[in-house]
């Protein structure tokens, strides 16, 4: 899978015409800067005011189809809304932790949870 500029996500499949647009709608001024698989199913996608999840199913005839979700985001540094989150990168250790990085632009006060 490959993410870019103006909401673009594409997937590939090496049957017939290798890369197919998977690209949310609703997200065309966004810009996507990382996608992370846990396994050949679940995914997410990073960006500006932006995390996606995906569970990926295939139908009889083998057509992918990811359907995205916001994923909402919420922390101990009191972010409340996506709107000025902007997510540059994940991972994940397992199934069930992860990590994300990025800014919180607007109305950062609290900062008794800074991991430094």
């Amino acid at each position: 899978m490959a993410v870019g500029s103006q909401g673009k996500a594409y997937f590939y499949n090496n049957t017939g015409s290798p890369w197919v647009n998977q690209s949310p709608s609703g997200y065309g001024t966004v810009t996507f800067y990382d996608v992370f698989f846990h396994d050949d199913r679940t995914g997410y996608i990073g960006g500006d005011t932006t995390l996606l999840k995906s569970v990926l199913t295939t139908n009889l005839t083998g057509t992918v189809t990811i359907p995205w979700a916001h994923e909402t985001l919420k922390d101990g540094f009191n972010i409340s809304s996506n709107a000025n989150a902007n997510v540059r990168t994940i991972a994940f250790a397992t199934r069930n932790n992860g990590f994300i990085a990025g800014q919180y632009a607007s109305g950062f006060t609290n900062t008794s949870q800074y991991p430094y």
